[in-house]
């Protein structure tokens, strides 16, 4: 059944991997709110997967990703974190699932004071997103 969905996704153009763009190739609508919310920014990098706009970028020396709806609308940011950041629990977890995955980046986001951790592995050229909560519950996984 999984394959099939797949099958049908791709069949109608819908991207199953986060496709980089170049910041011409990003909607106005897009363009215009990030320069209204983030005046400073500055090295910034444009991905899109699934109809989401991703901006990784460095704001007053720290580093962001947000995500913005096709309408303009941001609904998540997360800061780069170091790992040593990240709670005990979620550390021994990922060190024990992560046989021959290497940590690209950790992020976090810290809204409404609940915050969410979101982790990308590398093992060799395949990447993988995994979002935990406070309590290190698993909340997503996204193979890119």
């Amino acid at each position: 059944m999984k394959k099939l969905w797949f099958r049908l996704l791709s069949l109608f153009g819908l991207p199953l991997h986060k496709t980089f763009l170049s910041g011409n190739n990003v909607p106005e609508v897009i363009h215009h709110k990030f320069f209204r919310l983030y005046p400073g920014a500055y090295n910034i990098n444009w991905s899109v997967f699934r109809g989401i706009y991703e901006a990784h970028f460095a704001n007053q020396d720290e580093a962001v990703n947000a995500f913005f709806k096709p309408n303009g609308e941001v609904f998540k940011e997360f800061k780069v974190i170091d790992i040593k950041e990240l709670p005990v629990h979620i550390i021994k977890k990922i060190t024990q699932g992560s046989s021959g995955h290497s940590v690209v980046d950790v992020l976090i986001d810290e809204c409404n004071n609940n915050p969410k951790y979101k982790i990308t592995f590398r093992k060799e050229k395949k990447l993988k997103e995994i979002e935990y909560d406070l309590k290190g519950n698993i909340l997503r996984q996204v193979i890119l």
